[in-house]
């Protein structure tokens, strides 16, 4: 997967990631100091899910329209986490295996809507379209 990490994410959450051989972006190097708004355009440029903590912020911006015309966000997906930040890395450890099936299955399915949208919390997981 590549993944866009949002410059609210821990780098031990990053790093285990990345161990696991995800492609990472930073935020903090490709639009630092920008709004949520911003980084969800360059994530969506970089074909990227959002790592963030920041939910609500980056759910809303999944239907905002893009400021190129004629082009939405309709990929835009994210792993959103809500949980005790010193958690994130060990929820990835936990969780990784399953976010990464559950990624391979959602890009074989021939969706309108690409986004893949994964909402981790310090006693479960889900997955939303």
């Amino acid at each position: 997967m590549r993944l866009f990490i949002d410059e609210c994410v821990p780098e031990a959450t990053a790093e285990a990631f990345e161990s696991r051989g995800h492609r990472l972006y930073f935020a903090r190097e490709v639009c630092p100091a920008e709004p949520d708004r911003i980084v969800s355009y360059n994530a969506d440029l970089y074909d990227s899910l959002v790592v963030t903590w920041n939910i609500k912020d980056f759910r809303k911006r999944s239907d905002d329209p893009a400021p190129r015309e004629g082009q939405g966000l309709s990929r835009l997906g994210f792993i959103g986490f809500k949980c005790p930040e010193p958690m994130g890395a060990q929820r990835v450890e936990q969780l990784g295996e399953l976010i990464e099936a559950a990624f391979h299955l959602h890009q074989q399915e021939q969706f309108f809507n690409k986004r893949f949208i994964v909402r981790v919390t310090r006693d479960y997981i889900s997955f939303m379209r």
